[in-house]
């Protein structure tokens, strides 16, 4: 199975108009009414029971968060409506860890896998929209205040994958090695910093015991054994229990040629 490229330009003919307070300006495709509804929609935030942030990869203090603080005036009500699709595939991609995580937990003697699916690339994207918002609302953070303030954030790749329904290698979801561990119905975030550069990466994603690096700028970083590493974009990821497997396939295009396999076992 193969999902469709998600279309996420506005449609139409270009507006050639730039709104000031839309980071997707640069498009010169704006609205003038600028959106001030959740940059993290309230149908992913509702199958979690909360939502917080790191100011560094898993290693400070957590910062919670509620929902109704999660908006901000960030995009036009064109750019945001156009890239409203991302959210259905984020739903379906955390409602199926859930599940995958909760079958292979129970203490049944079933023994047989449950098979999920999930839209990569279409997480992959929902991941960069989702990076821009925390960032440009400042809510993205190191230990000394926020990422928007210090960090460079390099635009065009979002801008290209936006455009085209596809993050390109080696950029994408790379699969921390850490996964496991205990399973909590919450949502939390990180920044992928380099705090010599002062450049950010990427987000950092703890979903139901899985920990997630969506890497969206690779300067600096070493190239040629990015999207051959293992541990990027997985095919199948397995969820372990102490009885059973959930097995997660995550769909890429048919030229991804390598399967790569990942097992994430949870605490016993």
């Amino acid at each position: 199975m193969v999902f469709k490229a998600l279309y996420l330009r506005p449609p139409g003919i270009s507006t050639e108009f730039s709104h000031s307070k839309c980071y997707l300006r640069k498009t010169k495709n704006c609205s003038t009414e600028i959106s001030g509804q959740h940059y993290i929609s309230d149908s992913v935030l509702k199958q979690f029971d909360g939502l917080w942030v790191e100011g560094f990869p898993w290693n400070s203090e957590r910062t919670q968060y509620r929902p109704r603080v999660l908006k901000a005036k960030i995009l036009c009500t064109r750019h945001n409506n156009a890239l409203s699709p991302l959210d259905s595939c984020a739903c379906l991609a955390f409602q199926a860890f859930r599940e995958a995580t909760a079958y292979a937990a129970l203490k049944s003697l079933r023994r047989s896998t449950k098979y999920f699916l999930i839209d990569g690339y279409g997480l992959e994207l929902w991941a960069m929209k989702t990076l821009h918002g925390l960032v440009n609302a400042k809510i993205l953070r190191d230990n000394s205040g926020p990422v928007f303030d210090a960090y460079a954030m390099e635009l065009s790749a979002a801008l290209e994958a936006f455009s085209t329904g596809r993050v390109t290698e080696p950029l994408g979801m790379h699969i921390a090695p850490d996964i496991g561990g205990s399973v909590e119905n919450s949502l939390g975030f990180a920044p992928l910093l380099h705090q010599g550069r002062q450049q950010l990466h990427g987000l950092a994603l703890c979903v139901h015991g899985l920990r997630i690096n969506f890497l969206f700028d690779a300067s600096g970083l070493p190239i040629g054994t990015l999207s051959s590493n293992a541990l990027y974009r997985p095919s199948v990821i397995d969820v372990s229990g102490k009885h059973r497997t959930s097995r997660v396939i995550v769909v890429w295009d048919m030229l991804t040629t390598q399967l790569r396999r990942i097992e994430a076992k949870l605490g016993r």
